[in-house]
């Protein structure tokens, strides 16, 4: 009689085991989960009620970025860029980042023109991937007052989402927005 209730017991720490080992499991699931929800929305830009800004680029075609604007292989010049014109625009702020590798910021700029051309932009660095095809996308926001942009060029950010945060401020400072993306190097 004693080695049926031996073997019952043992058989219940086996289920205490398997509980808490699924337990565990789950938690781990869990947590992979939000790390990839929360990583999802970092470059995922916010909907402003502002206007859309059409960006075009003759640097960008087909999708692809002209390998000329590339720090790796190119000139490491700015891409031309042009856009719609807001009225009560101060500035402009533009920004290129690349998503896929840590945010990273290769433009930060502002300017009172809606046209640039090639290589207009002291502070750029151009796409250098260390591996693979990564998106680059330039932002553009319009302005109602001229403001320090945050960001650093040529280094790593938290995503396109604190750069909107700051430069809208407390009282709405964007009154429009354009997005424009495309790769390097080609897919």
């Amino acid at each position: 009689m004693y080695e049926v209730f031996e073997d019952l017991s043992e058989g219940s720490d086996r289920m205490k085991k398997k509980r808490i080992i699924a337990v565990l499991l789950l938690l781990v699931i869990a947590a992979i989960a939000i790390i990839i929800f929360v990583n999802a929305g970092i470059n995922r830009v916010p909907e402003l009620e502002v206007e859309t800004m059409n960006i075009t680029s003759k640097d960008l075609e087909n999708g692809k970025w002209n390998v000329r604007i590339s720090h790796d292989k190119g000139q490491d010049l700015s891409p031309e860029l042009t856009w719609d014109a807001v009225p009560d625009a101060s500035c402009y702020a533009l920004y290129m980042i690349d998503p896929d590798g840590h945010s990273w910021i290769h433009m930060v700029t502002k300017t009172t023109e809606t046209h640039l051309d090639t290589g207009a932009v002291a502070s750029y660095k151009g796409p250098y991937p260390p591996s693979g095809v990564h998106n680059y996308i330039v932002y553009i926001f319009a302005l109602k007052e001229d403001i320090s942009l945050p960001g650093r060029l040529d280094s790593f950010s938290t995503g396109i989402n604190p750069i909107i945060s700051s430069l809208n401020g407390k009282n709405g400072n964007i009154i429009a927005q354009g997005i424009l993306s495309g790769t390097y190097p080609d897919r």
